[in-house]
């Protein structure tokens, strides 16, 4: 396995474009559009946020973003690119991510999902993600999960 590095990225570039693309086609060949959140990079841009892209060579093989609210973080965004799933890199950026929320004393950090994909899923729970009830903006869907993770102020 290559070395994998990772870097503070805008979502701006368009390597993390083409990313959000190839995201939206999986979440779209999995969930119909109107179930479906894909928070674009403006959407992102409009908060306080840090994101996460992960390198192999200079390829971009995965990102994930966290919006800074008030007292949680919301995880977004998070996609590894086919040929390196498995490898860890989500799970890597994810620590990342909750790292920097940790380091702003957020109490919790949030996501959504689908159930469809339960890799992701999966991942969430065994990082200690829980299920909750829908936050921010989101309305209940079918197949749509809401995933919280209670943090302290220990790395």
């Amino acid at each position: 396995m290559k070395t994998i590095t990772y870097l503070p990225i805008s979502p701006f570039r368009d390597d993390v474009r083409d990313l959000m693309n190839q995201l939206n086609a999986h979440h779209l060949s999995h969930c119909s559009p109107e179930i479906c959140h894909l928070t674009t990079a403006e959407e992102i841009a409009n908060f306080d946020h840090l994101m996460v892209g992960a390198f192999s060579d200079e390829q971009l093989c995965g990102m994930g973003a966290i919006k800074f609210m008030a007292d949680y973080g919301e995880i977004t965004r998070m996609f590894v690119v086919d040929e390196f799933r498995g490898t860890g890199i989500a799970k890597q950026i994810l620590d990342r991510l909750v790292e920097a929320a940790i380091e702003r004393n957020l109490r919790s950090v949030k996501l959504e999902t689908s159930l469809k994909f339960t890799r992701a899923v999966r991942l969430y729970q065994s990082y200690g993600f829980a299920n909750c009830a829908p936050f921010s903006d989101y309305v209940h869907a079918p197949y749509n999960a809401y995933m919280e993770k209670q943090l302290s102020s220990q790395v």
